[in-house]
C-alpha cells in the first residue's frame, strides 16, 4: 500500500512539472502558440456566420447572440412563494405571450449584446461603442493587427485576404484608399473582399480606412461587422442611434426654489384638508406653485395666489389625476404630496434639490419621511417606507417579484440620511422628465403605490432620506371619500391580475 501511494503521488508529481513547464513555455511564447494555431485556412468565414448555428471550433470569436437577461433566463426558474401565486385564465395567458413577443421586438435594439473575444487573438478593435447616426458613416475605429501577427504572415503568400460581412444588413461597408491593395471587391456592400500586401503595418493602414455607412432609417438599430482573417474573426458591434436633443429648464436669474419646484396633489372630496395644506406650504413657501387635480362629485372652486386647479370627470381616478398634474408641471422638479398631508418647519424643500444637484450623485426619486408640528421625525426608521423589489427570472408562466416593505440597499455615501431603494413613501420629489417618461397607469383608481414601485423599476434613481419631512393629518371622517377609497377583495384581486399580465409575473 505504501508502494502505490509513493508511485501516484510521483505520477503525479510529473504531470504537474510537465503542465508547468508546458504553462510557463507559453507564457513565455505566445506568438509560438498563435503561429502553431492560425495556419489554418478556411474558404467562407461567413457560412456559419449566417447561418448563426453551432459553428466549428476555429470560430471562437463568435459573439453570443443572447444578452445576459437570457442566459438567467435559460437557468433554473423561480419559484412562487406560498400564497402569492397569481392565476391568469388561459385566453389572458396566450394575450399576455403576444404582447410580450412584441414587446421585445420593440426593446431589442435597446439592449447591450453580449459579446465573448477568447485571448492570443491577432485583432485589435473596439467591439463596442463605435456609434453611428441613421444613414450616416464612420471609421471602424480601432481595428487593427497586433505585433504577433508578424510571424504568422512570414509562412504565407505575398498577398494575405481580409473579409468583412455586415451580419443585420443595415448598411454597407467601404474602404476609402487602395494603397497596398492588389485586388478588392464589395466596396459599398455589406460584403468587402480585400487582397492586401502581407505586411503588418500595410495591412494596418488598410484597415484604418475601413468605414461603415447606414443605408436604412431606424432611430436605433444595431449592425454587428465581422472581419475574418485567415481563420480568426472578430465581431464589432455598431449601434446606429438619432441623437436625442436634451430638455433644459431655465431656472431664472434667482434660481431659487419657486423656479425649480412645483408642489402638486389629487384631491377627492376633502376641501378642507387640501386648503390646510395650501395654507401650510404658503406658510413656508409663499410663491411656489401649487397644481390640484380634482375629481370630486360637485367640485368646489379654489381660487388662491399660485394655485391651479384643474377638474376631472367624477371619481377618474389617482393616477389619472397624477398624469394631469405632472404634464402640466414647468419646472426641473415636482413634489408630491398627499391632500393631507401639512408643512413644518421640517419640509425644508431646499435639501431635496441639493441632492438633485450634487455633481457626484444621480438621482431621479427622493422620498422623506414624517414628523410632528415641529419637524421633529417620528419613529426610529432610518429609510420610513422604503422598500425593495425582489426579482428572479422564471418561465414562459411569468418571472417572481416580492416587495419587501421598510428595507433598504446601503447608505448613500454623499448622504448619510439617505439610502438607496426601489420605493419610497408618499412624499418625495423627483425629476419631471423622468417620471413623465414612465408615467401613472391610469388603471390604478383607488390605490396604486405598488404598481408606480414596479413602474419604475429599473427605470428611476431612488433614494429615501430622513433629513426632510412633512405631517400627516388624516383629520375627520368622510363618508364619500371613504365609500371611494375602501378597496374590497374583488377590486383587489383584479388590480394584482392587471399587475401580473402587465408586468409578466407568475406571481408577486
Amino acid at each position: 500500500m505504501k508502494h502505490t501511494r509513493v508511485y501516484v503521488a510521483g505520477f503525479l508529481l510529473s504531470a504537474a512539472a510537465i503542465a508547468l513547464i508546458l504553462g510557463l513555455h507559453l507564457i513565455e511564447s505566445p506568438t509560438h502558440l498563435l503561429a502553431m494555431s492560425w495556419k489554418r485556412n478556411v474558404q467562407n468565414p461567413f457560412t456559419s456566420l449566417a447561418l448563426n448555428t453551432n459553428p466549428p471550433a476555429e470560430y471562437n470569436m463568435m459573439p453570443i447572440q443572447r444578452g445576459t437577461e437570457e442566459l438567467n433566463r435559460s437557468s433554473t426558474a423561480c419559484q412562487c412563494r406560498p400564497k402569492s401565486e397569481i392565476t391568469l385564465d388561459k385566453s389572458a395567458n396566450r394575450r399576455r405571450s403576444l404582447e410580450l413577443q412584441d414587446w421585445k421586438r420593440l426593446h431589442a435594439s435597446s439592449d447591450e449584446p453580449l459579446v465573448q473575444c477568447t485571448a492570443f487573438s491577432p485583432f485589435q478593435y473596439i467591439s463596442s461603442g463605435i456609434n453611428v447616426q441613421p444613414l450616416g458613416h464612420t471609421k471602424l475605429y480601432g481595428l487593427s493587427l497586433n505585433t504577433a501577427a508578424s510571424e504568422i504572415l512570414s509562412n504565407s503568400s505575398d498577398v494575405s485576404q481580409i473579409q468583412l460581412h455586415c451580419r443585420n444588413s443595415q448598411g454597407v461597408l467601404y474602404v476609402t484608399k487602395t494603397d497596398y491593395l492588389r485586388t478588392f471587391s464589395g466596396n459599398n456592400t455589406a460584403e468587402l473582399t480585400l487582397n492586401v500586401v502581407a505586411d503588418v503595418d500595410k495591412m494596418n493602414a488598410i484597415l484604418s480606412e475601413i468605414g461603415y455607412r447606414s443605408t436604412i432609417y431606424n432611430i436605433e438599430s444595431r449592425e454587428i461587422i465581422d472581419v475574418a482573417w485567415m481563420s480568426h474573426l472578430a465581431s464589432i458591434h455598431v449601434h446606429i442611434k438619432r441623437p436625442q436633443r436634451p430638455w433644459l429648464y431655465d431656472p431664472g436669474e434667482s434660481g431659487n426654489i419657486n423656479s425649480k419646484v412645483t408642489v402638486i396633489t389629487k384631491i377627492f372630496e376633502r376641501y378642507s384638508a387640501v386648503k390646510r395644506l395650501i395654507s401650510s406650504v404658503h406658510k413656508f413657501y409663499p410663491g411656489i406653485t401649487i397644481l390640484i387635480a380634482d375629481d370630486s362629485e360637485f367640485p368646489e372652486k379654489i381660487q388662491l395666489p399660485n394655485v391651479k386647479h384643474y377638474i376631472m370627470p367624477f371619481a377618474d381616478g389617482w393616477f389619472a389625476g397624477r398624469n394631469l398634474l405632472v404634464s402640466q408641471v414647468r419646472t426641473k422638479y415636482f413634489l408630491w404630496v398627499d391632500d393631507d398631508f401639512v408643512f413644518t418647519n421640517g419640509t425644508r424643500l431646499e435639501r431635496f434639490v441639493e441632492k438633485f444637484e450634487h455633481p457626484n450623485v444621480t438621482v431621479d426619486h427622493i422620498g422623506g419621511t414624517f414628523g410632528d408640528e415641529f419637524g421633529r421625525v417620528s419613529g426610529k426608521s432610518k429609510c420610513l417606507g422604503c422598500r425593495v423589489l425582489e426579482f428572479q427570472y422564471g418561465d414562459e408562466e411569468g418571472d417572481c417579484l416580492a416587495i419587501r416593505v421598510e428595507r433598504k440597499y446601503h447608505q448613500v455615501s454623499e448622504f448619510p440620511q439617505c439610502f438607496w431603494a426601489d420605493g419610497t413613501t408618499n412624499f418625495f420629489m423627483a425629476r419631471t422628465n423622468s417620471v413623465r417618461k414612465i408615467g401613472f397607469d391610469p388603471f390604478f383608481e383607488r390605490s396604486g403605490h405598488s404598481g408606480y414601485i414596479i413602474d419604475t423599476l429599473g427605470k428611476l434613481r431612488i433614494m429615501g432620506c430622513t433629513d426632510v419631512n412633512i405631517v400627516h393629518k388624516s383629520g375627520r371622517s368622510n363618508h364619500k371619500y371613504n365609500k371611494f377609497r375602501k378597496i374590497n377583495r374583488r377590486a383587489d384581486k383584479y388590480k394584482l391580475e392587471h399587475i401580473s399580465f402587465k408586468n409578466n409575473l407568475k406571481c408577486i
